[in-house]
């Protein structure tokens, strides 16, 4: 799960906690563009794109983290 918002919002603004749906690698370099992240999460019942570049992003729980 994570938490994100966009770089140009104030410290109070994170979104609710929202669940990692899928993520992918957007290359556009060849182009001029950038190579970004991109998170597909569903939070407060909707889909939405995270990008790494433009958005700030908290980590709140980890599918890597080992179970007791």
């Amino acid at each position: 799960m994570i938490a994100f918002k966009p770089k140009s919002f104030g410290d109070d603004d994170w979104s609710n906690p929202s669940v990692v749906l899928d993520g992918y690698i957007s290359d556009d370099r060849k182009f001029g563009g950038h190579r970004d992240m991109i998170w597909i999460v569903w939070c407060d019942g909707s889909k939405y794109m995270v990008n790494e570049r433009n958005d700030d992003i908290m980590y709140l729980t980890s599918s890597l983290q080992l179970k007791p």
